[in-house]
């Protein structure tokens, strides 16, 4: 049996085919930058996420520099950001000019908020990234940020790259303890478009104003030839606008797929391997990581047996950015984490049968 790690050829043919109508329907229409499919988009997604305002952009990475530049976030300014993430969250706090201090990550791969209460009268801002699916404790970390007895207040930006439709650990929705969360839209994500896309939420009206003007070329809302700011072409467009509103629909039985195959990977491999965030229920799982010495064992056993993996990630993000800068840091727990984490094949998408098989693979390979 052949298993991709991810692939759009596992997608149903009826949600292929709306893919299509969508798309046609988006031509029709003519319009196809900005327009009500954008809007729609945006105000199904802030209601989803209950949030008062929600933008779409071009992806991830420029969401987090809309974000903190935003928030006036810049040189002169530190921002601490986990080791353990995608590259993209250190490289948007290097790309606004400002400092980025790095934080290891606790045992499930989370921003270590003991580590971070240590720095954070050091910091303008920080970027709690929700790793494979779950999510920093952001009532402590804003507690954190509120007791550092600042003359002004840290501000929050939430990556929640790889948490659509997850929940803080008292069951409130992302955004309530932060000023904005960025996720991207990317098309492995639980919530995914056809290409590259993005979305921020606020419950700020002033901060959804300025995110407005950013990502417009920095354009006056009344005016587009009269620039009010430097500004960038960030935009979200209508072909990927109307996919997402489609996915957007599925995406609550997507995630209890994911919760379901995950479980069952988690009840067929426990005491056989030992498995990343195992504890969290919460999660959405976006990835579901095993973590072992004999990786690249355990990869090569598994793609002869036609199963797909991958790495989240091979690489320190947090000293590759650093290496940017020629700066040097170790970050024990995230490096653990690098040398040791594989990704199993998961999506909406996959069956019972062909996880099934992933599990009996496993088992096999850990049996020789």
């Amino acid at each position: 049996m052949m298993i991709n790690y991810f692939s759009f050829n596992y997608a149903p043919m009826e949600l292929r085919a709306r893919w299509s109508n969508d798309i046609t329907e988006v031509i029709e229409d003519g319009v196809l930058i900005g327009g009500k499919t954008v809007q729609q988009f945006e105000i199904a997604w802030a209601e989803f996420t209950d949030s008062s305002f929600a933008v779409g952009v071009s992806n991830g990475m420029d969401g987090l520099i809309l974000a903190l530049r935003a928030l006036d976030i810049g040189p002169g300014d530190f921002v601490a950001v986990p080791a353990h993430t995608f590259i993209a969250t250190w490289t948007a706090v290097i790309s606004v000019g400002a400092t980025p201090i790095g934080v290891d990550v606790d045992d499930d791969g989370l921003m270590d908020l003991e580590q971070f209460h240590l720095i954070a009268p050091k910091v303008q801002a920080v970027i709690p990234v929700h790793m494979h699916g779950s999510t920093v404790d952001m009532y402590l970390l804003h507690q954190i940020c509120m007791d550092a007895n600042l003359v002004a207040p840290i501000r929050i930006v939430e990556d929640a790259s790889q948490a659509h439709g997850a929940l803080n650990r008292d069951g409130s929705k992302l955004g309530k303890y932060s000023d904005l969360v960025v996720y991207s839209l990317y098309p492995t994500k639980n919530l995914g478009a056809l290409g590259d896309a993005g979305v921020i939420t606020t419950n700020n009206k002033e901060l959804h104003e300025k995110l407005r003007v950013l990502s417009n070329y920095g354009s006056s809302r009344e005016n587009k030839y009269i620039h009010e700011v430097l500004g960038y072409n960030n935009r979200l467009d209508p072909i990927q606008a109307a996919v997402l509103k489609t996915n957007l629909e599925m995406l609550p039985s997507w995630n209890m797929t994911r919760l379901q195959l995950s479980n069952h990977y988690m009840t067929e491999l426990s005491g056989t391997i030992e498995i990343l965030q195992k504890t969290r229920t919460d999660s959405v799982r976006h990835h579901f990581c095993v973590l072992t010495s004999e990786r690249e064992d355990l990869k090569k056993y598994l793609l002869s047996k036609e199963i797909g993996t991958e790495i989240h990630y091979p690489r320190v993000a947090g000293i590759e950015a650093l290496n940017f800068r020629n700066e040097k840091s170790n970050f024990p727990k995230s490096e653990d984490i690098a040398r040791r984490t594989l990704s199993l094949p998961l999506s909406q998408w996959h069956t019972f049968e062909q996880i099934s098989y992933v599990t009996s693979e496993i088992k096999k390979w850990a049996e020789r």
